[in-house]
């Protein structure tokens, strides 16, 4: 977890055995999905739930516009 800052997250120090118990439940799970699947294993499962609105080109196209300064996509910074 690098992108956290100091005092959240993981430390250098920790380990799966400090850690709390759900932790350590999706450690043990992901490790068992390794040992039992090799890399595909660590995909992204289907999750249950309402499915995306978005596709992924969608999501991509709104990254793409946001990314861009206000200026590019004809939209000024004041009304």
């Amino acid at each position: 977890m690098a992108a956290c800052p100091p005092g959240r997250g993981y430390d250098r120090e920790d380990t799966p055995t400090r850690a709390p118990a759900t932790a350590r439940l999706v450690i043990l799970g992901v490790n068992h999905r390794f040992a039992a699947l090799g890399l595909t294993g660590l995909a992204d499962r289907k999750r249950s739930g309402r499915p995306p609105r978005f596709t992924a080109l969608q999501v991509a196209q709104v990254k793409a516009l946001a990314c861009r300064l206000p200026s590019e996509a004809d939209a000024p910074l004041s009304h």
